[in-house]
């Protein structure tokens, strides 16, 4: 009773799909939510578009990657590998 569907790949061009209006997203959150959210709070925030800069170029060669090696797990550790230390330095006030 056990049947297999096979799942269609994303390909590159599924990635980019997903990983474009994402990136759009986050311009739009970092440009007017976040200064709008840190103005009524008084909290500085931590980012800016020198963030979408610095993951701009994460957003084409984590999709390329993951889609030539079949492995959404480099993404995954990608990822952490970059968002990891980051985190860690805004929590202890480096940042």
């Amino acid at each position: 009773m056990e049947t297999k569907t096979e799942i269609k790949k994303l390909g590159l061009i599924g990635s980019f799909a997903i990983y474009i209006p994402a990136a759009i997203l986050m311009l739009c959150l970092t440009k007017y939510l976040i200064p709008y959210l840190s103005n009524e709070t008084r909290q500085e925030a931590a980012f800016g578009w020198q963030l979408v800069i610095t993951l701009l170029p994460l957003i084409f060669v984590q999709s390329y990657t993951v889609q030539r090696t079949k492995n959404s797990w480099v993404g995954v550790i990608m990822r952490g590998g970059l968002n990891g230390p980051s985190f860690i330095a805004i929590c202890f006030g480096l940042i």
